[in-house]
């Protein structure tokens, strides 16, 4: 090889003077007529020079001397500005432009709109290396943007005429110039790719995936909708993540919600039983049959919630029971000029967790298109469960769990719970972990747990120290709003008395949650059983960051808490504290509050619940009757 033809010629020689080169897509120009502009207008003096293939100077549409000019203006640049865009990822020579700048190890400044663009610049330049956030959803990155842009041509040696002028005037940039929709198809796609563009932007297909949305995701895509319809095989992970993410706060600002399932005895949950399961179709029946039993306990908890709330203008649940003709999931939002949602199609012998595809839709309401379509099966099997009578509303039985269980035994109930529990606790991804310890009343003199309460709370603290030691994020929910007993009111609640015990044992605040969790989800009915700690604790658990939840009680009321804690959904690690003397009777505890939790009142929650009125009427200072 003739080594002169890759020796830069005479006309290709460095330019004179300090020079940064502008990278971006030629689609961008609004964006990078802009920023062109302002970087001229406010950094050109003492010999500084930028390049922009965009300008006058040097438009070349095609050919040799546009090249020479870019590769010219690459050899002479000391610094580049990268304008990242989905355009510029789809350009071959944008992206050949910021790559001979990690070749040659010179520095880059980039400017990125979207998540696609943070994952490409990780990949290429390495997560440390500076990068320069604009985001459309944040009003402030603007502004953030344009000082960080500053401080970067600045510590390059391009300073500003005038700091403040520039900051402003790129700040406005950012604020009101969005970066081109991209008309350019992927480098390396050809005709197929086009075809299927064209297809889902024409019939509103926004995204196509494999895997689930949280619950935070569904809920904002959810917001302000008119209407909620769930349509799948027993529904049972997608409505466990909707009742502690969306469903309370949406039936209080009036949203109807219709859930459309198969009958579990029906030949459709049969045939998938068998083609899922060949070796062990009843087992695989059964597994419907609970899951069945837990979608309807899912449903009823944010129901309640919401009455609480707004009785006035709280929204309705529907079940309803229909034939499906595939194992499908829709989930689908309607409000009054658009609709949204996702439909998951799973094909058996797969089952849903192994991966399913599943594609997001948008549009108008009344245009041809994919959700509009789905929006017309989605009500064509909701008039078929009608005209079957087998559409109902939650609220119209009180004990709707006995109308479903049609009499089958309560440990077939227990064990659907049980199961959804499990599935739940295996889903969390999160960081963190969190410890709740079962809280004992009366409080000593000057607000100080007693005996039994103490130990607990220094076991949790043990327990704090061991996993913070393994380098992993640790909070302590104390629950117990202020108790009485024989009359008289504590000085300070039990979740006061609890954090002030383990701030002295060396616990930081910051990890500490009590009150203001008993506020947040009990409001003015406070904690005052042992039913109202696992449920706060279980809300925790589920809006948080949190992987496991650690329970420290006493193992006279472990089965109790069991119980409760499978009701809200989450199995936690159990870690109990033996004394010679425990406030609660085992005897007790066995023959009479386990069986009427099992056979009668599962969570102590409904506003008209026998043993949650007997301890609030006990316990609660504004409710006891004060003794002589």
């Amino acid at each position: 090889m003739d080594e002169r033809k890759n020796s830069a010629s005479p006309a290709e020689e460095a330019p004179a003077g300090k020079m940064c080169f502008i990278s971006h897509c030629s689609d961008d120009a609004a964006l990078i007529g802009g920023l062109s502009r302002i970087l001229k207008e406010n950094f050109i003096h003492d010999g500084v020079r930028f390049f922009n293939s965009s300008d006058e100077d040097g438009n070349e549409k095609s050919g040799e001397a546009r090249s020479k000019k870019i590769r010219r203006a690459l050899r002479g640049s000391k610094l580049m500005v990268a304008v990242i865009t989905d355009s510029y990822l789809r350009s071959v020579i944008a992206l050949s432009e910021i790559s001979a700048f990690w070749y040659a190890n010179k520095f880059v400044i980039p400017i990125v709109f979207d998540q696609d663009g943070v994952s490409y610049l990780d990949d290429l330049l390495g997560e440390s290396r500076i990068r320069i956030r604009v985001d459309a959803s944040d009003p402030a990155s603007a502004k953030k943007a344009a000082k960080n842009l500053v401080d970067a041509l600045t510590d390059n040696g391009f300073r500003p005429d005038d700091r403040r002028a520039a900051e402003d005037a790129l700040s406005a940039l950012f604020r009101d110039v969005r970066p081109a929709r991209p008309t350019r198809r992927y480098i390396g796609s050809g005709e197929n790719y086009d075809n299927i563009d064209r297809y889902c932007d024409e019939f509103g297909i926004t995204r196509l995936q494999n895997t689930g949305l949280n619950g935070e995701e569904l809920s904002a895509k959810l917001r302000g909708a008119e209407a909620v319809f769930i349509v799948a095989t027993t529904g049972s992970g997608l409505i466990a993540t909707l009742a502690t993410s969306y469903l309370s706060s949406a039936l209080a600002d009036g949203v109807n919600v219709t859930v459309l399932i198969p009958n579990r005895f029906s030949d459709f949950a049969n045939d998938v039983a068998e083609i899922e399961s060949p070796e062990d179709t009843e087992d695989r029946r059964k597994r419907f049959a609970r899951e069945f039993d837990g979608v309807v306990h899912n449903l009823r908890k944010p129901l309640t919630d919401a009455r609480k709330l707004d009785s006035e203008k709280c929204g309705e649940i529907w079940l309803g029971c229909a034939f499906t003709a595939v194992r499908q999931t829709v989930m689908l939002g309607v409000w009054k000029d658009r609709l949204w949602g996702r439909l998951s199609v799973t094909l058996p012998p797969l089952q849903t967790l192994n991966g399913t595809p599943t594609f997001e839709f948008a549009a108008a309401r009344g245009e041809n298109s994919i959700a509009d379509l789905v929006y017309g099966h989605v009500l064509a099997i909701r008039d078929m469960a009608e005209r079957r009578g087998a559409l109902y509303a939650l609220s119209d039985h009180r004990d709707f769990q006995a109308f479903f269980l049609e009499n089958e035994a309560a440990e077939q109930y227990w064990n659907g719970l049980y199961q959804q529990a499990r599935l739940n606790s295996r889903l969390r991804d999160g960081e963190a972990e969190l410890i709740e310890v079962a809280a004992q009343h009366p409080l000593l003199e000057g607000g100080r747990p007693g005996k039994e309460f103490a130990r607990r709370l220094d076991r949790a603290a043990q327990l704090y120290r061991e996993l913070s030691g393994e380098g992993i994020p640790v909070r302590i929910y104390v629950p117990g709003s202020v108790h009485c007993f024989r009359g008289k009111a504590d000085p300070c609640s039990l979740s006061e008395a609890g954090r002030n015990y383990l701030l002295t044992a060396g616990i930081p605040e910051a990890d500490l949650l009590g009150d203001e969790m008993n506020r947040r989800y009990k409001g003015e009915q406070g904690v005052y059983n042992t039913a109202d700690e696992c449920f706060v604790a279980s809300r925790i658990f589920f809006d948080g960051d949190y992987r496991r939840l650690h329970c420290v009680c006493s193992p006279n009321q472990i089965q109790r808490k069991k119980l409760f804690y499978i009701a809200f959904g989450v199995i936690p690690y159990y870690h109990t504290v033996s004394l010679d003397s425990m406030a609660h009777d085992e005897i007790y505890e066995l023959f009479h509050s386990v069986p009427d939790i099992i056979a009668r009142d599962h969570t102590w929650q409904d506003p008209d619940s026998a043993q949650g009125r007997r301890t609030r009427a006990e316990r609660d200072p504004r409710l006891a009757e004060p003794q002589s």
